[in-house]
């Protein structure tokens, strides 16, 4: 994947430092050999991956000691949905905002609000801080009162677990309520009451269309990330990003850890590269595409490419006949 990412070369011990171990690393090294052809075409392909953009700052912070880099959603959300993103400091069709928007300046901060934002409970209690409520249609405080216990969907699904989440207001009728949160008395219930909306959906005075989450990405392994990584909330995320975009794209809509980049050559040519982190092995790529290719080919060991056999079906999926193997980067060139 680094050399995906444009890196041309690393130094890498491949043996236990300067002792005599010649057993240690035999696979690691076979691999690196067999795979040589593979790792060769990958550094001369360089696509300019797109999808969702996970901001990085236009100056470096060079404080030391360094600052914490804060959450993002790459490595917490989209990296594990197979939601293709791309760690950018340019300008992008849509940015997503989490705890790394406080290493962004107001001027940043602002450009990015008047494109197309996504933001979880994190980045709307920044924006909240700096100003920027009137551009995100909502105020954010910390959660305070009942706890939410549930939250409900505009499909009439729910996610049945607590939400560890900010108190969002909405500050102008424009600002559209896309989930709800609700309260009960206990886990069994069948009370409930609304508390605060769960999502809200505002296009701003400057032409930028934002949607707020009150969830907040879970920070560590802890039950609050029940919450999140669900097939509902995968849903609904994606439901998301076609709003604020406008269009449909392409995606992972399967339910295993996959980490997905969808990309184009400087000759043109769309890269997509799948990496599963799941420990079962996908035996067929299914992956959502707003258009059917014409051929498929992956790239091989050897550095060749192998025409792949794909069909189409119902929805925008489209199926391709290769396996998966876990922590294996499949990458596939698609032709129109």
């Amino acid at each position: 994947m680094f050399l995906l990412e444009g890196c041309g070369g690393a130094k890498v011990w491949i043996t236990r430092m300067g002792g005599y171990e010649p057993a240690s690393g035999l696979a690691y090294r076979r691999i690196l050999s067999e795979n040589r052809g593979f790792y060769q075409s990958l550094a001369s392909l360089s696509p300019h991956w797109g999808g969702v953009r996970v901001p990085l700052a236009a100056e470096p912070d060079y404080s030391l000691p360094p600052r914490p880099l804060g959450l993002d959603w790459g490595s917490a959300v989209l990296g594990r949905f197979g939601i293709p993103y791309a760690n950018s400091a340019e300008e992008a069709s849509v940015t997503v905002l989490s705890e790394d928007a406080a290493r962004l300046s107001d001027e940043e901060l602002r450009a990015i609000l008047a494109r197309n934002a996504i933001l979880d409970g994190r980045a709307a209690l920044i924006l909240t801080a700096h100003g920027f409520g009137d551009l995100c249609g909502v105020e954010a405080t910390e959660w305070s009162g009942p706890v939410a216990s549930f939250e409900t969907l505009e499909d009439g699904s729910r996610i049945n677990t607590k939400i560890n989440a900010v108190l969002l207001r909405p500050l102008s009728p424009a600002a559209k309520v896309k989930s709800r949160l609700w309260h009960r008395s206990a886990a069994l219930a069948d009370d409930a009451d609304e508390v605060a909306p769960g999502s809200v959906f505002f296009a701003n005075e400057l032409g930028g269309r934002v949607f707020t989450f009150a969830a907040k990405l879970p920070d560590h392994m802890g039950l609050d990330v029940f919450d999140v990584y669900n097939e509902r909330r995968k849903r609904q995320f994606i439901k998301a990003i076609r709003l604020v975009l406008g269009a449909d794209f392409a995606y992972y809509p399967g339910d295993a850890e996959v980490l997905f980049r969808d990309g184009i050559t400087d000759n043109g040519e769309r890269i997509l590269a799948f990496l599963s982190t799941t420990l079962d092995p996908i035996d067929e790529i299914t992956l959502h595409l707003p258009d059917v290719p014409h051929s498929v080919k992956r790239l091989m060991p050897d550095g060749t490419w192998s025409s792949v056999a794909f069909h189409a079906e119902e929805d925008g999926e489209v199926v391709f006949e290769t396996e998966a193997k876990t922590f294996h980067v499949v990458v596939l060139r698609l032709l129109a």
